[in-house]
């Protein structure tokens, strides 16, 4: 029977269907949050570790890239959104304003892309930051009716494991000869195999360390979305009380 705290849903959930008990939504929510974060996280980390020559190779391709112009188009894009009042803008017009919006972000995203050739934990952010719209975009779309405080703690359990999943990798990667030798931080390392420009330091120690920073980013999420579904479990709990109050306090009324 479904738990009296979670009534079912009227349209029901895509994946759900129904709340049948806090065990098993939970789990459901924190399997469907891990591949959902699965997919952004683990090629940020392909993208700026270097785990493989992946890594290595787009910061090749970044370093000395030219990021101000791209800056300065979304800049003078979000002007003109601005002094022209777009978001008013209506019928056909707002189809006009919405390639304005999409102009400026596109530019606004190539442009923190290409700055990552300056400051390489740029794009271990936008990783994170895609990771965690995915999982946001799961809650918006395919769970809406899921309790918050059950969504926020498979969620912080997947998260809980990327984060091992990631840090025990990097461990064996980094200071055994599990995965290839060991590959202890030496500043003098290159990673640069075909006679390219060696990178900066900054961007030698980022291929270095990516996954354990994306680890750690995935502990705090963890951590923030426990935290959530502590705060709203407590909501819930005092909703429960104040609502079992009121009929005792209606009865009382109602015998004087």
């Amino acid at each position: 029977a479904p738990s009296p705290r979670w009534p079912p849903m009227a349209g029901g959930d895509f994946f759900m269907g129904g709340h049948k008990d806090d065990v098993h939504s939970a789990s459901m929510a924190g399997l469907f949050a891990f591949a959902a974060a699965g997919a952004p996280l683990w090629v940020t980390v392909a993208c700026t570790s270097a785990w493989t020559r992946l890594g290595v190779d787009v910061y090749l391709f970044l370093q000395g890239r030219s990021y101000s112009s791209w800056f300065m188009v979304a800049s003078c894009v979000s002007l003109a959104i601005f002094f022209l009042d777009m978001p008013r803008w209506t019928g056909a017009a707002f189809a006009l304003s919405g390639l304005a919006y999409a102009a400026a972000a596109a530019c606004l995203l190539v442009g923190c892309v290409l700055y990552a050739g300056t400051a390489p934990s740029v794009l271990v952010v936008l990783g994170m930051a895609l990771t965690l719209l995915l999982v946001l975009a799961l809650r918006r779309l395919a769970m809406p009716a899921l309790p918050t405080m059950t969504f926020m703690r498979g969620t912080s359990a997947a998260f809980v494991v990327h984060a091992a999943l990631l840090a025990s990798l990097w461990i064996a990667w980094a200071f055994t000869p599990a995965l290839g030798g060991y590959n202890r931080w030496n500043s003098d390392m290159c990673y640069s195999e075909r006679g390219e420009r060696c990178m900066s330091l900054a961007t030698r120690f980022v291929l270095w360390c990516s996954p354990l920073i994306a680890s750690l980013a995935c502990l705090l999420i963890s951590l923030f979305a426990a935290l959530r579904g502590r705060i709203h479990a407590a909501d819930g709990a005092a909703a429960a009380a104040d609502a079992a109050v009121a009929p005792a306090g209606m009865a009382r009324g109602g015998g004087d």
